[in-house]
């Protein structure tokens, strides 16, 4: 016997938010039922924000005359609150006369013996899309018949900007590797520039210590740091051919020590003679 109570909705579509499900139900199914002239009851258009998923769930299904499950490998697994709304329709009609749960296969899968007993909805063959569309209709108690069928969940619409108007197209751009994302190259840079570091620490300090001269026994003459070496004077001989030198950068000579005099002699004592009258006298 057909149920004659009276119900704020005609349908309410239950589906899992996963790709292709979520977009095929929002810009393709829920559109076009609506425009069948059916009242369609869609949880991102109708509950309530701020209220209890598990009472609004509860709540669609209760105002709802049928529950319409998309059903794809995605929807049955553990832990959806999905399950919760199908189990509901199946309780509040067991043996299935009213046909408050309608389930609308879009992908293969395998069903569970829970929701084997309704007949479903095949949407997996594209030749049947126009048989099947009309016979959902026609269960839904739709006013308009007409209504062009959706397309394919995998294939998605012929001409994108039909039923994405305002859907821009993006480029998915593949991922790049980059050579610092190299852990192995990281290291060897790394370690390349701690002994680069060590290296001028060590020579730098060694610079200080000594100085700043040759570390590898280098003739001194022959660098800039080098200082000027004393000449000497020619040999007085005649013989003697003065060996060529290697110019020297100009140096100021010492100056030479000043003279000082000898001191004076000292005067040494006279011997003085005495006559025999000064020696009587005592006066030597």
């Amino acid at each position: 016997m057909q149920d004659e109570k009276t119900y704020p909705y005609d349908v309410f579509i239950s589906y899992r938010w996963v790709t292709p499900d979520q977009e095929w139900v929002r810009e393709q199914l829920y559109p076009l039922l609506v425009e069948a002239g059916l009242k369609v009851l869609l949880d991102v258009e109708d509950h309530v924000p701020g209220r209890d998923e598990i009472h609004e769930m509860t709540r669609s299904g209760r105002e709802s005359r049928r529950v319409l499950c998309v059903i794809s490998p995605e929807y049955f697994e553990e832990g959806r609150m999905v399950g919760f709304e199908s189990l509901s329709a199946r309780r509040s009609d067991p043996d299935g006369r009213n046909s408050t749960l309608i389930p609308l296969i879009v992908r293969k899968t395998e069903l569970p013996e829970w929701i084997r007993g309704p007949i479903p909805i095949n949407w997996t063959d594209s030749k049947r899309y126009k048989q099947e569309w009309k016979k959902l209709l026609r269960t839904l108690g739709a006013s308009n018949l007409d209504v062009p069928h959706p397309d394919s969940v995998q294939a998605g619409p012929q001409n994108p900007s039909d039923v994405f108007p305002s859907r821009p197209t993006t480029v998915r751009r593949e991922a790049v590797p980059r050579p610092w994302h190299n852990k192995k190259l990281r290291n060897a840079i790394y370690v390349t520039a701690v002994l680069l570091i060590t290296t001028f620490s060590v020579f730098a300090v060694w610079q200080g210590f000594t100085g700043g001269s040759d570390p590898i026994g280098v003739n001194p003459e022959a660098t800039p740091h080098a200082s000027p070496q004393p000449t000497t004077a020619p040999s007085a001989s005649p013989t003697a051919t003065p060996a060529p030198s290697r110019p020297t950068s100009p140096s100021i000579e010492p100056a030479p020590p000043k003279k000082v005099p000898p001191p004076p002699p000292t005067p040494q004592p006279t011997e003085t003679k005495c006559s025999p009258k000064d020696r009587t006298l005592g006066n030597c």
